[in-house]
């Protein structure tokens, strides 16, 4: 009986932890998987994997990975081209928008990124949920998103 009722609150624990709300100075880490359509932002390379690093209301580093890769029957990728990347630095600027779905999500401006187009960051609430990438032409259109994840330690 002992063991089932720290089994339960280590189970209990876990729960809590990933369901917790995204504070606003924590650190992310968040990337795509291997996308065939690369997300071309205007003036910088076409990218096949997008990653973000950073500390909420603080600084960033923007990795757009321009290596096309070969895939398997399952989609994975093989053999890839060997470009080299060059993180972009930016700063995470909180948007100042209520989420219209009240979802608790918060938007943040990528702010220093050298491209006409502007690239925002949807946070989700919990860092269970899926993070997404606005692209956001000279027009203020919507042209891209891209769902991202939280990297796995």
């Amino acid at each position: 009986m002992k063991h089932a009722g720290k089994l339960a609150l280590l189970a209990l624990a876990a729960t809590l932890i990933s369901t917790a709300p995204v504070p606003r100075d924590k650190k992310v880490s968040v990337s795509t998987a291997y996308m065939l359509e690369p997300l071309q932002v205007e003036g910088l390379n076409k990218a096949h994997r997008v990653g973000i690093t950073g500390t909420l209301g603080g600084g960033g580093n923007l990795v757009l990975d321009p290596n096309a890769c070969s895939l398997n029957e399952f989609g994975d990728p093989t053999i890839c081209t060997q470009m080299a990347i060059m993180p972009l630095v930016f700063r995470f600027q909180r948007v100042d928008v209520e989420d219209p779905l009240k979802l608790g999500r918060t938007l943040y401006e990528l702010r220093g990124v050298p491209s006409t187009d502007k690239l925002f960051l949807v946070v989700p609430r919990r860092p269970s949920e899926e993070f997404r990438l606005l692209r956001r032409n000279s027009d203020e259109l919507l042209v891209d998103l891209v769902t991202l994840e939280t990297d796995k330690p």
